[in-house]
């Protein structure tokens, strides 16, 4: 068969007459078409399964860093962000926020501004007293807010 260059898929593609001429006996057709169908069985189930372990795997990974990759948040998410899980019918907070679909660091009350301080168009730089500063302020807080709060600061 190796020096005819047939394989597995080749030899269950062939029709009975094929067979005769390289098999005369019936015995050695029948049991050559058995291991052909078990063999093409077991590589299309071990595929499967390689599939299979590597969803498991990516899944397992994904709860370890809590990490919720499902459309559905509200049965995934972890237990103290499900009733902020965004619905679709909210849109309205999902624009403002601009969070994705179980996005959970959109799920924080406050974030953190870093706040430069620029003098005539111009940068002042650490050594001279300016540089970033970095203040938490409610997620929800607008432009207004955010200056207030750097100017008290």
């Amino acid at each position: 068969m190796e020096e005819e260059k047939l394989d597995l898929t080749v030899i269950s593609c062939m029709s009975v007459d094929d067979l005769v001429q390289i098999l005369p006996k019936l015995g050695d057709r029948i049991a050559l078409k058995l291991f052909v169908d078990e063999e093409i069985k077991k590589k299309q189930e071990s595929q499967y399964q390689g599939k299979e372990r590597k969803t498991k795997l990516i899944q397992s990974l994904c709860a370890k860093l809590g990490i919720v990759k499902t459309r559905h948040c509200h049965d995934t998410a972890p237990a103290e962000f499900q009733d902020k899980c965004i619905s679709e019918s909210s849109l309205k907070w999902r624009k403002r926020t601009m969070a994705r679909h179980c996005n959970i660091n959109a799920f924080k009350e406050s974030r953190k501004v870093e706040l430069g301080w620029i003098h005539n168009e111009k940068q002042v730089r650490t050594a001279k007293g300016g540089g970033t500063r970095k203040i938490e302020l409610p997620r929800n807080s607008r432009k207004e807010e955010v200056l207030d709060k750097a100017k008290t600061h």
